[in-house]
């Protein structure tokens, strides 16, 4: 993974894990491994942008699309909140 798409990911776990902001989109989740979950947080579309552009790139310079899982579905799940995937 490049370190341009491995930015992406480190700040994704710190915003998740260490944010102060995220209070209002707290939920109760009953699953054994984990109390609580994070939903419907709004994205800045900068950031969206950014990350779909540094995968998009990772995607045409790296490995097959069948040896980067995380990367594609990543990269797809940004497209379409992006609404860049055709019917978007």
């Amino acid at each position: 993974m490049s370190s341009q798409c491995k930015k992406h990911f480190i700040q994704d776990t710190c915003f998740y894990e260490c944010s102060p902001h995220l209070g209002p989109w707290i939920e109760e989740a009953n699953q054994s491994w984990r109390k609580e979950r994070i939903s419907n947080v709004p994205l800045c579309l900068e950031d969206c942008e950014s990350w779909y552009e540094d995968l998009e790139a990772e995607d045409r310079s790296s490995a097959p699309l069948d040896e980067a899982p995380s990367a594609v579905r990543i990269s797809s799940l940004i497209s379409v909140a992006l609404g860049l995937r055709e019917g978007g």
